[in-house]
């Protein structure tokens, strides 16, 4: 054998001895990286989002609606109202409430769509949640979202009735040949709107009732929190999805490709 076939093998070995170790060290590096960005995001989800949705939770304003709006049709004054008061602050307090509601109303919006993309991600950063925990926050989010779709309606006949002129708070005109019941909210009479606006806030806040969505789902957050909230106890790191490492590489490949660009230029 030639002395150049021995040094060729030997060199052929360095080399791919040398290739294999810059491989695992760029996989332990970009396996570091990933696990730190999904470890981010887990932190963003349980420490941020998640209590912003129980917090979201407090809707106040909903407790006195079925009693304060037939007083404002009615032009009473309010329940804590001082009766020397020459005028009703009814009004007032119903726009502070359905300004209130609208703020809520699209806060979770954004959480329930925020929550649901980190939750989408971990998978992508090699994280997944404990079971028992997956469960809890897909019952939190689905109650959460039924809630929402009642304070959605109670702001839809609220916004409407404070649309309308005292005394008569009469609807826009419409054609006679329909029933009301057929008639978009707008058009119906007052006493409808007032009606279901009680019905949708009965439905949230009812005394003496445990079971409405609004008391379950502030009960499904806090459970989700049972038992502590350190991290380990909600998720685990497995493996990374292969197509982020894919991703990381070509990052890498452009940022030396432009450093090299600029190297050249000095």
């Amino acid at each position: 054998m030639e002395w150049y076939d021995i040094t060729g093998n030997i060199s052929d070995l360095v080399m791919a001895g040398s290739a294999l170790g810059a491989y695992l060290i760029a996989r332990d590096y970009f396996s570091d990286v990933i696990k730190k960005d999904g470890y981010e995001h887990i932190k963003r989800l349980q420490l941020e989002l998640i209590p912003a949705l129980e917090r979201n939770l407090n809707l106040s304003s909903i407790n006195l609606l079925d009693v304060e709006v037939p007083l404002y049709i009615a032009g009473e004054k309010g329940v804590f109202q001082d009766e020397d008061d020459d005028e009703s602050t009814l009004r007032i307090t119903l726009e502070n409430d359905l300004k209130s509601l609208k703020k809520s109303l699209s806060e979770s919006y954004r959480l329930e769509r925020e929550i649901k993309s980190v939750y989408k991600n971990l998978e992508v950063f090699g994280w997944s949640m404990i079971d028992k925990k997956e469960l809890a926050l897909k019952q939190t989010i689905s109650k959460n979202h039924e809630v929402f779709i009642h304070v959605h309606n109670i702001v839809l006949y609220l916004e409407i009735i404070l649309s309308r002129t005292a005394p008569d708070f009469l609807p826009s005109e419409n054609d006679d040949n329909y029933s009301s019941k057929h008639l978009p909210p707008q058009y119906r009479p007052i006493q409808e709107l007032v009606e279901k606006l009680i019905e949708n806030q009965r439905a949230l806040y009812n005394v003496g009732d445990e079971d409405t969505p609004y008391v379950e789902a502030l009960s499904l957050v806090r459970n989700y929190y049972k038992g502590g909230r350190h991290l380990n106890l909600f998720f685990k790191y497995t493996s990374t999805h292969p197509s982020l490492y894919k991703r990381l590489r070509l990052k890498l490949k452009l940022k030396l490709k432009l450093r090299n660009k600029f190297t050249f230029f000095k």
